[in-house]
């Protein structure tokens, strides 16, 4: 991701739940990739951290004042289609 304050804000709000020890999920920036933004919510869902992605958005919302974009999203939409 682009190193900019929103993306910054995207950043911060996975990494108070998901411990990212792995280098390879760090862009050049140390931003979380894509991907692993991706990856994270999917995760979230899967491990009943969050019921939904409404819950993932309202909690975004409410902690850093920001409306997740719809691609943070992906994975788990993929994954409701299989």
């Amino acid at each position: 991701m682009e190193d900019n304050n929103f993306n910054r804000k995207i950043h911060n709000f996975f990494a108070e739940y998901v411990n990212f020890i792995n280098p390879a999920c760090l862009d050049e920036n140390r931003m979380l990739k894509d991907v692993t933004v991706q990856i994270a919510a999917k995760l979230l869902i899967e491990e009943c951290c969050f019921a939904s992605i409404q819950d993932i958005k309202k909690q975004a919302l409410k902690d850093y004042n920001i409306i997740l974009p719809n691609w943070v999203f992906e994975k788990v939409k993929e994954a409701e289609q299989e």
